[in-house]
């Protein structure tokens, strides 16, 4: 559905900033490469996203609130010292 694709640009979007931030583009990395990059952000935003249920549940909540996202991304990047753990710096 058309919800599907707006997730997917998004997706598409957190990538290429990612990039970006390391003084690339998609023009410089292949398309295998850019995928396995793309995949990565997806399993590192649902491991937040259950990080994120975790704390709700610690905090006897079923809802997850923004805080708890806030938190379990901040933990993220303690463990990992600010990137995804084993990640190549560039």
């Amino acid at each position: 559905g058309s919800g599907t694709g707006l997730l997917l640009a998004e997706e598409l979007a957190v990538v290429d900033r990612a990039l970006e931030a390391n003084g690339l583009t998609r023009g410089d990395v292949t398309a295998r490469a850019f995928g396995c990059l793309l995949e990565q952000a997806r399993r590192h935003a649902l491991e937040i996203v259950a990080d994120a249920q975790d704390y709700a549940y610690h905090a006897a909540r079923s809802d997850v609130q923004s805080s708890d996202l806030l938190l379990a991304a901040e933990m993220r990047e303690d463990e990992s010292g600010g990137g995804i753990a084993g990640a190549p710096s560039f």
